[in-house]
């Protein structure tokens, strides 16, 4: 079992237990409620979970979905069946976001599903609502419930009508959520984009203007190439006719 933490000690009367095989992202949620003044302890598996959940009662449980030995749906599943234990709220946690993955977590009597990667604000704050206005868990075994087939599959819900609205809500909420970030990433591209098309257009300004200076400056360079090669043909010329004026004047003063 996973030792609580020495933070534990807190004015935060409220104690939440995280359920996460990760080792990276059980930090990065207990820093995240520690620094919040929560109490928390870190279980590895949903098996580990469970055990935890009987023996320190949360007051809120965050747990991921796939797991090792016992998943997250199986975990709360076994939760809402025990009477001291099934009122507490559970919040999965998951990469997942097919129809079928909530309707598993509804089926289970979750009380909230959040896609990773999450923002810190936005799963504090349904935190600290579940805390705030709990749902009373009512699993009627002695009631059919309702019988939802999907993909092949059939699911039955017996939470209660307040439970299974809840959860409905928390999936709209973040779906809701997602999109927006996906509009702010989308957003920030964008004017990134805009900004990097203007960068490469300033630059190619600045080559296109280097290009010409650079053929202006090779241009006059081979004129005075053309002008050194024709001053240095004209010089030999000259210093020819200068060698034969002097060879004629040597024969004329030998001929005197």
């Amino acid at each position: 079992m996973a030792k609580e933490n020495s933070e534990l000690k807190t004015p935060n009367s409220q104690f939440i237990l995280v359920v996460e095989d990760s080792e990276v992202q059980a930090e990065t949620l207990r820093r995240m409620l520690v620094k919040r003044e929560y109490k928390v302890s870190v279980a590895k598996n949903g098996a580990e979970g469970l055990e935890m959940t009987k023996k320190e009662k949360p007051s809120l449980i965050i747990s991921d979905i796939l797991m090792p030995v016992m998943d997250g749906y199986k975990m709360c599943s076994e939760i809402k069946k025990i009477e001291e234990l099934k009122n507490i709220p559970v919040i999965l946690l998951t990469q997942l976001s097919e129809a079928e993955d909530i309707l598993n977590g509804l089926e289970v009597g979750a009380e909230n599903y959040i896609t990773k990667p999450f923002n810190e604000d936005y799963i504090i704050l349904k935190i600290e609502f579940l805390l705030q206005h709990r749902v009373a868990f009512k699993n009627r075994p002695d009631l059919k419930g309702i019988e939802i087939s999907y993909a092949g599959k059939e699911h039955l819900v017996r939470a209660g009508r307040e439970q299974t609205i809840n959860f409905l809500l928390s999936t709209y909420e973040n779906t809701v959520y997602q999109n927006k970030e996906l509009n702010r990433l989308n957003l920030e591209f964008l004017t990134l984009k805009q900004h990097l098309e203007e960068k490469i257009r300033e630059r190619t300004a600045i080559l296109t203007t280097e290009i010409e200076i650079r053929k202006k400056v090779e241009e006059e360079l081979k004129t005075r190439v053309e002008e050194l090669e024709r001053f240095k043909k004209a010089t030999i010329q000259r210093e020819l006719k200068m060698k034969e004026l002097k060879d004629k004047l040597k024969e004329m003063e030998k001929g005197k």
